[in-house]
Parts: C-alpha cells; structure tokens; sequence
C-alpha cells in the first residue's frame, strides 16, 4: 500500500485523469492491479492521507473534545476548544467525502456490484 516514488505525480495525473474523463468515455483503466501494486498512484496516497493524517487528527481531536481539560486555554488568539472542534470537524467532513466518494467509485465497474463483488470476495475480475 506504499505508493511508490518513481514517476508518482504524473501515474497520479494519469488516474485523476482517468477518473474524471475516461471512465465515461470508455477507456481503459490506466492501472491493472497486480500482487506487486495493488492501489493505483491516487489510490495509495490517498490512502495515506486518510490512515496517516485524518484518522489520527481525529482520533486527537475526538479525544481533546472529549477531556476538554487538556485543552489549551487558548489557540491561535481564540478559546482553546473552538480551534479543536474545528479541526476535528473538517477532519470528518473529509472523512465523510472520502466515503461517498468511495461508494460512488464502487459502483463504476462493468456492472454496478462488480467492484463491491471485489471487495468482499478479493478477486480482481479482468
């Protein structure tokens, strides 16, 4: 799931592409997965962002919000908790986005249950 360096932003260019234009177009995934590269480019940084940056940001959050006597008193000139509480709700709405995303994603194989099918089952059907 570590997305490799080599050439990575043009791969990610390439997919974001893909995404937006060619999958209604009808052209080719840009990306096979194979036992070596399971997630394409965007696919592995954005999951990185979402493992390594939202989930831990609002894990902390989450848990300032819930003791607010680790809170500082202020932040960034403003109640301690206001900076908090903004934070860990941008976090969910990304998180929340990242989900519809996801399911929406789901649903563009060749039929609308083939991705989920993949999921669950783990088999990449050609």
């Amino acid at each position: 799931f570590v997305p490799k360096p080599p050439g990575i932003l043009q791969r990610i260019i390439v997919q974001a592409r893909w995404y937006a234009i060619g999958i209604f177009r009808d052209e080719p995934h840009p990306h096979e997965p194979s036992p070596a590269e399971h997630f394409n480019a965007l696919q592995a940084i954005t999951y990185w962002k979402v493992m390594y940056l939202l989930m831990p940001l609002i894990l902390i959050t989450g848990l300032i919000y819930l003791y607010p006597e680790f809170a500082p008193d202020s932040l960034f000139g403003f109640d301690g908790l206001l900076p908090v509480a903004m934070l860990h709700y941008l976090a969910a709405v990304a998180i929340l986005l990242f989900m519809l995303s996801h399911i929406y994603l789901g649903t563009t194989g060749k039929t609308v249950g083939q991705m989920f099918k993949m999921m669950f089952t783990g088999w990449h059907e050609h």
